[in-house]
């Protein structure tokens, strides 16, 4: 597959553009261009296929840009109506796929389509955003790890009887029923681990802040802006920790005095 920027010259026995985004959902922006290029292309003897392809869900295809990469096939070339695929069928096709070359046992063409699968997850591309896609935005594999550490003890191993999901937009926030989020596996400022302890005007964040830099031997650095306004915060970089055993303390005090 490659980008095409100059018009096919061979006429094929079907021809079709294919559109690809989360969405079937087509807008007509009416500004026409001279120039449509596709994203992509897949031409052999018999097909030639033009791929346009759209990323994000406020990304949607355009009737205007479909219809002018048939500009791009070959003069009197015969061309099938558009083909509009979601990202979402993307994935469950070659999800199938999986399957077939799994029991072929062809590992080169498996490692390819998890690849794909794990990028798609990574992305947020045909899907919510999910648990496992949080995790994956700690770079680390070791805060990876504890990450998904974190979350199971949480939700399953602490015997906390009120947890409640914060639907934290950019990490995943955990809360007791009824109160503020006590704890949040942050993608943002540096994608750490934020205890949220008390109340902000007993700045018990920075206490408990200097507790846990001595426990995992490194000094989180705080800018002065978050010494004030998130006095009640507490930061983890879960790469610097090695021992789960060195935080969860400091979890149960966020969940008791939240």
């Amino acid at each position: 597959m490659y980008q095409v920027s100059t018009e096919l010259h061979r006429k094929t026995t079907q021809a079709v553009v294919v559109g690809i985004a989360e969405t079937k959902r087509l807008i007509n922006n009416e500004q026409m261009k001279k120039y449509y290029i596709p994203d992509g292309a897949i031409i052999s003897e018999s097909v030639s296929i033009l791929i346009e392809a759209k990323i994000g869900a406020k990304s949607y295809l355009e009737i205007n840009q479909l219809e002018g990469h048939k500009r791009r096939f070959a003069i009197n070339q015969i061309v099938n109506p558009n083909i509009l695929i979601t990202w979402e069928g993307v994935r469950s096709f070659f999800k199938e796929q999986l399957q077939f070359f799994k029991e072929t046992n062809d590992v080169l063409t498996c490692f390819l389509l998890e690849q794909f699968e794990e990028f798609c997850v990574i992305n947020c591309i045909g899907g919510e955003k999910t648990n496992e896609y949080f995790f994956l935005q700690f770079e680390r594999v070791k805060a990876q790890q504890m990450a998904r550490k974190i979350h199971n003890y949480i939700w399953n191993e602490a015997g906390y009887s009120d947890i409640e999901d914060a639907e934290t937009r950019d990490g995943i926030g955990y809360k007791r029923h009824g109160k503020p989020k006590f704890s949040t596996l942050s993608i943002q400022r540096q994608r750490h681990f934020i205890l949220h302890i008390g109340k902000k005007e007993e700045r018990l964040g920075l206490r408990y802040q200097e507790e846990i830099d001595k426990v995992i031997g490194r000094g989180f650095d705080r800018q002065d802006y978050e010494n004030n306004k998130y006095s009640h915060e507490a930061y983890i970089r879960l790469e610097w920790v090695d021992d789960f055993e060195q935080i969860r303390p400091y979890i149960d005090i966020a969940y008791r005095l939240r």
